[in-house]
């Protein structure tokens, strides 16, 4: 169990029960003493608004960062899945705004909990798309740097409705049959994640349209699926109908036209 002590810096400071520091270490029991905290919160769900120590957050367990979360409404499953992505993002040293925090935890767990085999590959694919920083060089005056960053999860998060069970199953299940058929992996492969999931949506059999570009000698996780990839592989007969949403309807009316010309003759 923790609570939170006011600093006159105006940080709130996470103290578990009974030690003798703060979570972050800077702040002993002597350092209470010499300056009195100004204010103590005795719950874990410090209410919104309040500003936490940012170490202090970082060093909380899952179960902690879950007990910090209960005044959310939030279901057991959620809560557990939010302690792992932020013990994740912590140890990543990147940040990730709360809601898209919650929306992907609330995604995770229509697949299942964090003990289940299943729900845990779905959390390495989407941690190794979503949540594993890049390197984007960015011009600042007269010099370059590279941030870490954590691009397009809103907009991979909008692709994925919360009322679509089967949209990040799919996009899980892709990514695993890439990685089998490939021997590549997911973290070690930059692009677009936006990109590639709505690539991947699109796709009606990835197993097929995985192994022929693969046969190809495309394989690198942009490449595969990249709009414009996509777009030529559908024009190719040996996949027509085979992966494509247009195939069937193609089929039926190639049908029809043959239809049309033997009754003709």
């Amino acid at each position: 169990m923790i609570y939170w002590i006011l600093r006159h810096t105006g940080k709130w400071h996470a103290w578990e029960r009974g030690a003798n520091k703060s979570l972050c270490g800077t702040i002993t029991e002597y350092d209470l003493r010499m300056y009195p905290a100004k204010d103590i919160y005795r719950e874990a769900a410090l209410p919104a608004g309040h500003v936490r120590c940012m170490r202090c957050t970082n060093k909380m367990t899952p179960t902690q960062i879950a007990a910090c979360l209960v005044h959310e409404n939030n279901s057991p499953e959620v809560n557990d899945w939010i302690g792992l992505i932020r013990r994740h993002l912590a140890h990543k040293r990147v940040s990730l705004a709360k809601q898209k925090v919650v929306a992907l935890a609330q995604r995770l767990a229509k697949i299942g909990t964090p003990q289940e085999p299943k729900a845990r590959i779905a959390y390495e694919r989407i941690k190794a798309l979503l949540l594993t920083p890049r390197f984007r060089r960015v011009n600042s005056g007269s010099y370059s740097r590279n941030l870490r960053v954590l691009p397009e999860v809103a907009q991979v998060i909008e692709l994925l409705p919360l009322e679509d069970e089967q949209a990040m199953q799919k996009v899980v299940t892709t990514l695993t049959l890439w990685q089998k058929i490939t021997k590549r992996n997911v973290a070690h492969d930059n692009g677009r994640p936006a990109q590639i999931v709505k690539t991947i949506l699109d796709v009606q059999q990835p197993e097929a349209y995985i192994e022929h570009l693969a046969g190809r000698g495309i394989d690198h996780l942009a490449a595969v699926f990249h709009p414009n990839t996509f777009n030529r592989a559908k024009k190719e007969t040996s996949l027509r109908g085979a992966f494509d949403k247009d195939g069937a309807e193609y089929w039926e009316e190639l049908k029809g036209q043959l239809n049309v010309v033997s009754d003709d003759e």
